[in-house]
């Protein structure tokens, strides 16, 4: 029997899950099909069972058949709906009293898929197959570093990250080298994922690629995920930070500070995020506000004049630009994760959210009165 510490060296290149990339989900896909799949008879229908229990417990709904009921489990990848859209994985398990159960499985790696996806998929699958929801289990399992971002709000499925999917599976009588090596894999991720501030110990420039990649991380998306978990983990309130993609870089934004205000009597939205090592003081433009590129270096300006007479870390004003986009940066302080601690980043972080919002009420009130 196999049993699971949750415990592993940083990254063993002889395993066949690291040789074909662990950030392909596909590979995780295919793992789970040989699994489960009653084609695949090395792997006893018992142990099937077992693990298609746990998945149904999980996802706190009823398991009220044995193995003898079971006539076939069929795994289909990429699940397709034609060209609308595809599902990484749906266990289709046919009972001899002629019902059907369903798990439906997307995976993520380092991305997070939408809400729009989510709800879009359980709505196209239960109208596509023509089944009821209660004899469908919908899980996200997430491999890598989304287990620590923002998660889509969506009440039909349930998500697991990498210590729910090792429980899912471990401590069973598998003793394949596939089975192996993939739990090994899932193993060092969680390792990479609790002890990435001291990997960086070694390191001369957070942005070495290959340093991170020999380490099993994929760069810069994953090592700044999880980067910024330790980091809000230091904070007064972890709560208020949310972790995401910025489509073009790592985000963790505060989410208290979505700030709608006026300026130059046009409406202009505040709001604060890490992107990389730098905390950013930013404003999003409506577009019917129609702020011209003048006004927003005024507002640039009277941000700067606030930040630079308060007794907080030393920051700098963004250059300006022709253009106004939509979402614009107006003042920047710069860390150094290589050389100060995240209790003194998120320290000095939380004094800047302390003064510098009060200011900017001050000084929208006046700007509204003129």
């Amino acid at each position: 029997m196999i049993t699971c510490k949750k415990v592993g060296d940083y990254v063993d290149r002889n395993n066949y899950v690291n040789v074909i990339g662990y950030q392909f989900e596909r590979v995780h896909t295919g793992i789970i099909m040989w699994i489960l799949d009653t084609k695949n008879s090395s792997v006893s229908n018992q142990t099937k069972l077992l693990i298609l229990k746990r998945m149904f417990k999980f996802c706190e709904n009823s398991f009220p058949f044995n193995e003898e009921d079971i006539e076939s489990i069929h795994c289909k990848p990429e699940f397709s709906f034609g060209r609308k859209r595809k599902i990484d994985l749906v266990i289709e398990i046919r009972l001899h009293m002629g019902t059907t159960k369903y798990v439906v499985i997307e995976m993520k790696v380092d991305s997070i898929p939408y809400e729009k996806q989510l709800s879009g998929t359980v709505t196209d699958f239960l109208d596509t197959v023509q089944v009821d929801k209660e004899n469908v289990c919908f899980m996200l399992m997430l491999f890598g570093s989304s287990q620590v971002c923002k998660l889509p709000n969506n009440e039909d499925f349930y998500v697991s990250n990498v210590n729910h999917i090792i429980d899912l599976f471990c401590d069973t009588d598998i003793t394949d080298t596939i089975f192996i090596d993939w739990i090994a894999s899932l193993e060092e991720e969680i390792k990479r994922s609790q002890n990435i501030i001291g990997e960086m110990s070694g390191m001369t420039s957070i942005r070495d690629l290959n340093y991170w990649r020999d380490r099993g991380y994929r760069p810069m998306f994953s090592p700044f995920y999880y980067l910024y978990h330790q980091l809000k983990l230091e904070s007064i309130s972890p709560s208020e930070w949310s972790i995401y993609s910025g489509n073009n870089n790592p985000v963790m934004n505060w989410t208290p500070g979505w700030n709608n205000k006026m300026f130059k009597g046009k409406a202009v939205l505040f709001y604060w995020e890490f992107n990389y090592q730098e905390f950013v003081l930013k404003v999003k433009i409506d577009e019917q506000s129609n702020l011209l590129s003048d006004e927003l270096i005024a507002l640039r300006n009277q941000v700067e004049l606030i930040c630079m007479n308060l007794d907080i870390k030393h920051g700098r004003r963004t250059q300006n630009r022709r253009q106004v986009g939509e979402y614009n940066s107006l003042y920047k302080w710069k860390f150094d994760f290589l050389e100060e601690t995240f209790e003194d980043i998120m320290s000095q972080t939380e004094k800047i959210l302390k003064k510098v919002p009060q200011e900017l009420e001050t000084f929208s009130s006046k700007e509204s009165t003129v």
